[in-house]
């Protein structure tokens, strides 16, 4: 089963290790202001190694994430982005310039 989501990513990295290759997305997410935690913490999701290219030049943004529900440890879903496109260009996506090197 798929679904499509909107969220705000924050970074993502992938690698390959053994037989997995995958991404790793970071996402905003809702606002907490509770006794001993507030902010808007991150949260991570897996997805398809090419995820990342769909997101290179857009983040941090908005984007409309496709989900696949797939069955996790302890038979707990999980969601595992299979795509993902920009809702719209965002200004802070704007490239940095990398720090000097020491």
């Amino acid at each position: 089963m798929k679904a499509k989501i909107q969220v705000r990513v924050l970074a993502a990295k992938r690698f390959k290790m053994d037989n997995m290759a995958m991404s790793q997305l970071y996402i905003e997410g809702g606002a907490i202001s509770e006794a001993d935690k507030i902010g808007c913490p991150p949260m991570k999701m897996n997805g398809d190694f090419d995820v990342l290219e769909s997101l290179r030049d857009a983040i941090p943004g908005e984007f409309e994430l496709t989900v696949e529900f797939r069955q996790g440890g302890g038979d707990k879903m999980t969601q595992y982005v299979v795509g993902a496109v920009p809702t719209h260009k965002n200004i802070e996506s704007q490239p940095r310039s990398k720090p000097a090197a020491s």
